[in-house]
């Protein structure tokens, strides 16, 4: 884990609006949490912190979007990019209670059910695994 509480994040006068936390870990998975407005501004935090992920050679990382406040199509595009290339790796890429606004945007875009699967529950995919 990195020794900051914010792993990854973008700030606008010094104040953070977007981060990315690494939570939990194990040797079955990473647990990532989301916080704060995912735009064309700030996305770069959330493509660098999905990206070290596999670096790391992470095979199974959770993103819980519960605490994103805001999230346009730049957003979606790093999430479905990111789910191409943990695929293409041979990894897992879950996406864990979005907010309300997230999981409209997903719907809207049609990627609710590729991204979201069956499992909101990253325990069922450690038990799949």
């Amino acid at each position: 884990m990195a020794s900051s509480p914010r792993d990854v994040s973008a700030s606008v006068t010094g104040a953070p609006v977007a981060w990315v936390d690494v939570g939990r870990e194990d040797d079955r998975l990473v647990h990532l949490s989301a916080h704060g407005e995912f735009d064309i501004a700030t996305v770069d935090v959330l493509r660098l912190a999905l990206r070290q992920q596999l670096r790391a050679g992470r095979r199974s990382v959770a993103l819980d979007l519960s605490a994103v406040t805001f999230m346009d199509v730049a957003g979606i595009d790093v999430i479905a990019d990111a789910q191409q290339d943990f695929i293409a790796s041979g990894a897992t890429l879950l996406i864990t209670n979005p907010s309300r606004q997230v999981s409209r945007l997903l719907r809207f875009a049609g990627l609710d059910n590729k991204l979201l699967a069956a499992h909101r529950d990253a325990a069922e995919v450690i038990r799949r695994a």
